[in-house]
């Protein structure tokens, strides 16, 4: 049996990932392994949250941190917690760019940054 947890060919920052996640070796029902169906927990999340949001309002609102490909049809991508600096600006740019391309019509940082002070 494949172990996920010694096994994987790349390991993120050189740590083991269950470090971040939980087992990867976990099986959910129907005996499907967690490795295989980590990535669709954001997709799963952001369509929960239209479909319950639909009942109450045509066109649901919803921003995400946490997307996969498909999660543009129900949500919007916020690409997360940045610096208060030029380096992080600029960086800004280019994830709202490659975002459009994964299909995110909408999508966008904090602009004066999340950490730290920002000046004029």
């Amino acid at each position: 049996m494949f172990d996920y947890s010694k096994d994987l060919p790349y390991q993120p920052g050189h740590d083991n990932i269950e470090s971040q996640t939980i087992s990867l070796n976990a099986t959910h029902y129907g005996n499907i392994s967690e490795a295989n169906v980590h990535v669709f927990s954001a997709f799963l999340e952001t369509y929960s949250t239209y479909t319950f949001l639909k009942k109450y309002s045509e066109r649901p609102f919803i921003i995400t941190r946490s997307s996969t490909f498909g999660s543009n049809k129900f949500g919007f991508h916020w690409t997360g917690d940045n610096k208060a600096t030029w380096e992080y600006l600029k960086g800004s740019i280019a994830d709202n760019f490659n975002n459009n391309m994964f299909g995110f019509q909408m999508v966008g940082p904090d602009i004066c940054g999340f950490g730290g002070n920002t000046n004029e």
